[in-house]
């Protein structure tokens, strides 16, 4: 059987340099994010939370977890902003106020909420959902007793 030499010393360092170019660019090429600019990485917000959700039912929702993938799904009457926790902010309601008393409240909703099926939302579909979390057989219902909601034009 006919034994071969090793290749001369230039032919091995250019296969070397060849070897060491397409590691390097495989690493590299690994280490990069396919089609994601660095500004839209910049703007990406990941939240790594170790839990497992109870239920993604706002009529359900009870852990403080729950609410991070509730509020991320639904909006809302009124929401905070910020750090400003004193402070409501419109969400589905472009306004509300209180009566005199204290014991009323009413919600002027945008006209232009819509739900994801493009329907409009509408009062009665809040007052749905309010008499749904007041009547579901569920710890958080406790929470709505003694509240009530209609739908005014």
């Amino acid at each position: 059987m006919p034994h071969h030499p090793p290749p001369p010393g230039p032919r091995r360092r250019t296969l070397f340099a060849l070897a060491l170019a397409f590691a390097l660019t495989v690493s590299l090429t690994s280490c990069a994010r396919s089609g994601v600019s660095a500004e839209a990485a910049s703007r990406t917000l990941v939240v790594d939370t170790a839990f497992n959700a109870k239920s993604i039912d706002p009529a359900r929702v009870y852990q403080p977890t729950d609410y991070l993938v509730d509020h991320a799904l639904y909006e809302t009457l009124t929401t905070y902003r910020g750090k400003d926790l004193r402070t409501p902010k419109p969400g589905l309601a472009t306004s509300w106020s209180n009566s005199h008393d204290g014991q009323s409240w009413t919600f002027t909703l945008r006209e232009d909420a819509r739900f994801s099926d493009g329907s409009p939302v509408e009062a009665s579909d809040v007052v749905f959902s309010f008499d749904r979390l007041r009547h579901v057989d569920a710890s958080p219902a406790y929470l709505m007793a003694g509240i009530t909601a209609k739908a005014e034009d």
